[in-house]
């Protein structure tokens, strides 16, 4: 009851400033045609006023309660206007990329405007206001619903207030449109309204309204694009995380530590850290070129196959070769891998190497860090690929280091890669002034390496693994 109330104010309200506008636009019209026939001056706005208003009440009316069965129809689907859905990807704009939407569309939408200016210039009052005016005013239409369905705060409003001011807003339109339809007659036509100027008007008035809207649809065909390969990144990231989660291992003689960090949302580099069930430590770090969203899928395959693999396998002897033909069964074979993989069994170490960076080993007997590492095709290159592994006895307090190359190529103050005996020293530092825990040096060489890396932005992912054999 109180909301049928207060629509009915809100008629009420329209009826009485439509009366009083119509007599007003009524006085005015001092040489109406209904003027001219009953000489009546008195009654013409009174009459004018009326007719106008019954007329635009019945049709505002009328567009009032549409409008009202097609918002409810909209709020029940969860709908939103074909306007807000092709500026929906602007919502999120800052104000200066939001202000440049609504100036281009004000400059796209003043051509009809100097379009229809230039063919009606030469005409008489009050063709000329109707004319040229009525252009103008559909120009602040476009440009007022841009701008009001652009910023949220008029766009909330706009949405509370919707039903009250639209059918307002076309009250006024009509009885403005009213009152040039019974003072217009008795005006001659100008010669220069012609069917052509008419046809060209309507039609530079469509074209910028159509292509405004055509370029609005295909930018948010793109947003919408954007979005769904932001959603499948996002998702292929959780995922490829699952992979790359901090690792810490133990075992009679050998503890170690492994970390990660991608470059961009979905990276190529990789690790496995895990005991075996006898006791023994596989340690593998890879690297698939690229950095793609393809690179990412190898990665995780990669991973996925060094784990089935490990599972049914004692040892990681044959797990390079396992790979190498994985990647080669591959139809689409523009990617390849190199990876590094150690087996730290008893007291002895075995390094298989499939074109990675080298295994360091720090000696603490000796005080001195040596790479070692034996050539290999990178996994995925050629079938004709053997590897054979190098191995090393170990000593209490051997340090080894698996690393991808993101922690090597940095960069220098002048921006030029740095040389690979600056990553071996800073790893040699780290190791010395570390305590005897494996995070914590590969903390400690992490942020040596970050700190002196004068990149603008990460340029490739960063994987380590410290392992040290402690009896």
């Amino acid at each position: 009851m109180k909301k049928f109330i207060h629509v009915l104010l809100y008629f009420l309200f329209l009826f009485l400033c439509g009366y009083a506008g119509g007599y007003f636009l009524g006085s005015a019209a001092e040489d109406t045609i209904i003027q001219q026939e009953n000489g009546d001056d008195s009654t013409i706005p009174f009459l004018f006023g009326g007719m106008v208003t019954i007329i635009s009440l019945l049709i505002s009316t009328g567009f009032y309660f549409l409008l009202r069965s097609k918002k409810r129809a909209m709020d029940e689907k969860g709908a939103v206007t074909e306007d807000e859905r092709l500026l929906e990807p602007f919502y999120r704009a800052n104000l200066k990329e939001r202000l440049g939407v609504i100036v281009s569309v004000a400059l796209l939408g003043s051509l009809p405007l100097i379009v229809i200016s230039t063919l009606f210039k030469d005409i008489s009052p009050p063709w000329n206001t109707l004319i040229i005016g009525g252009a103008g005013v559909l120009l602040l239409v476009l440009v007022g619903l841009y701008a009001v369905i652009l910023f949220k705060k008029s766009r909330d409003f706009y949405d509370r207030h919707e039903l009250i001011l639209i059918p307002a807003g076309f009250f006024l339109l009509l009885l403005t449109s009213t009152y040039y339809l019974f003072t217009l007659g008795r005006f001659e036509q100008p010669e220069q309204i012609t069917l052509w100027s008419i046809i060209v008007s309507f039609y530079s008035i469509a074209a910028i309204t159509t292509g405004v809207k055509l370029l609005l649809s295909a930018n948010r065909t793109i947003f919408d694009h954007k979005a769904r390969a932001e959603n499948e990144l996002s998702f292929a990231s959780e995922v490829q995380q699952q992979f790359l989660q901090d690792q810490a291992v133990e075992s009679d003689s050998i503890q170690g530590f492994g970390s990660s960090v991608t470059a961009r949302q979905v990276g190529g580099d990789y690790f496995y850290l895990q005991k075996q069930d006898d006791g023994s430590v596989v340690a593998a770090v890879g690297d698939v070129s690229g950095h793609s969203f393809g690179a990412g899928l190898i990665m995780s395959m990669l991973v996925t196959k060094t784990e089935d693999y490990l599972a049914f396998h004692a040892s990681p002897a044959g797990l390079l070769d396992f790979l190498n033909q994985k990647l080669l069964d591959r139809k689409n074979r523009k990617l390849f891998a190199t990876m590094g993989v150690a087996w730290f069994k008893d007291d002895t170490i075995r390094i298989w190497n499939a074109g990675h960076m080298p295994v360091l080993h720090y000696s603490r007997s000796k005080n001195t860090l040596e790479k070692r590492t034996i050539p290999g095709f990178a996994l995925g290159m050629t079938s004709s690929a053997t590897y054979k592994p190098i191995e090393t006895k170990l000593q209490k307090g051997d340090i080894f280091i698996l690393y991808s190359d993101g922690l090597v190529e940095t960069r220098d103050e002048k921006g030029n890669i740095r040389d690979t005996e600056e990553f071996y020293s800073i790893v040699e530092q780290s190791i010395r002034n570390s305590p005897g825990d494996c995070e914590a040096i590969a903390q400690e060489i992490k942020d040596q390496v970050f700190s002196n890396d004068h990149s603008t932005y990460p340029e490739d992912d960063s994987t380590i693994i410290v392992l040290m054999h402690s009896p």
